[in-house]
């Protein structure tokens, strides 16, 4: 749809401004392809600049670092309702992950935990390059 295409180009572009802000829509956008996608950051800096918008990789970074910020509060209290279960189900995924600034990969892993109440089941996962899975707790 051309209408959505010049919304979203114009939301870019106020946000790719000196000093301006981006919308909640374009942060989630930003991290839906960087987490759901895999897309990481320079790849989508790359992908605006093809249609003339520029957004530093470090900028969308900063963003992230922000959202992660703010969703901290709902995982932690997501943390504490799971804590109060009498019993939880824990799955580690390991995954290959680029260790910054070495060019190499290493193993990171994954943890979701699950629990069911009243047969809904309620889910927190977390990722970490650590090995120790009880530090997820």
């Amino acid at each position: 749809d051309s209408h959505l295409d010049c919304r979203y180009a114009r939301i870019l572009s106020v946000a790719a401004q000196p000093g301006g802000l981006p919308t909640e829509a374009l942060v989630a956008d930003v991290l839906v392809k960087k987490y759901a996608d895999h897309m990481p950051f320079y790849r989508q800096a790359q992908a605006l600049r093809r249609q003339g918008i520029e957004i530093d990789r470090g900028t969308m970074c900063n963003w992230a670092g922000r959202a992660a910020a703010w969703l901290g509060r709902l995982t932690s209290r997501m943390k504490a309702d799971l804590l109060l279960s009498a019993r939880l189900f824990v799955d580690e995924t390991t995954a290959k992950v680029l260790a910054p600034g070495t060019g190499k990969v290493k193993t990171g892993y994954l943890w979701a935990v699950n629990r069911r109440t009243n047969g809904t089941p309620y889910r927190r996962a977390k990722g970490t390059p650590c090995q120790d899975g009880g530090a997820l707790m």
